[in-house]
């Protein structure tokens, strides 16, 4: 949800479609509510994420994307496409995370965040921020990328992966966005993380 509508994405030869309902209304999803995301770069949106001053953040493989979305403009032609980086992506839409001001996702090297890589171009690329424990994230099952998930808590960035053969994830790394550095790794997988307001209620066997 932003700026009052519902975003998706396309599904088959639309994977790059993003789409959008009317203002206030999520029954409705007019064809010219539609953008078409970096169409001829050959890739799929793997996840999006809305961010700052009615942008939203679309990630492919191995491209970021920023679409700004015009409350004002009647359709999406009022909208504007704008690529940020070509050589850095997110190869795990659930890893997506909105974190304080800044969005953490997993690339193809490592964990990365968006400021950062908003600060490369296209013939510079810095380093991960997970490069202190580029031997842990080398363990990542490479083959069950897509289930990964991440979440932002409590100034931390939580990421579950599949480590060595783990066919799903076994592993919760947590990193600490106040002091820049991580605070080691858990051995419990997630399938999916949320953040909530509960406060007391649970136990070793609750949910």
């Amino acid at each position: 949800q932003f700026t009052n509508r519902l975003f998706a994405v396309g599904t088959g030869d639309n994977r790059n479609t993003l789409y959008a309902s009317d203002i206030l209304d999520a029954e409705i999803w007019k064809s010219t509510n539609s953008i078409i995301v970096g169409g001829d770069d050959g890739q799929d949106i793997v996840a999006i994420q809305p961010f700052f001053n009615y942008e939203m953040i679309v990630f492919k493989p191995s491209k970021i994307y920023i679409v700004t979305v015009d409350p004002t403009a009647t359709t999406a032609a009022g909208w504007t496409v704008r690529l940020v980086n070509d050589r850095i992506g997110c190869v795990a839409g659930g890893s997506v995370a909105y974190a304080g001001k800044d969005v953490f996702f997993l690339a193809n090297d490592g964990i990365r965040s968006l400021a950062r890589s908003l600060a490369d171009d296209y013939f510079v690329v810095g380093v991960p921020v997970s490069e202190a424990i580029k031997d842990l994230i080398a363990r990542i099952n490479r083959n069950f990328l897509g289930k990964c998930v991440g979440q932002f808590h409590n100034n931390r960035y939580y990421l579950s992966v599949p480590l060595d053969s783990a066919v799903v994830n076994s592993h919760t790394i947590v990193y600490n966005l106040l002091f820049s550095a991580f605070e080691g790794y858990w051995g419990i997988g997630a399938s999916a993380m949320y953040e909530t307001n509960f406060s007391a209620g649970y136990n070793t066997t609750g949910p």
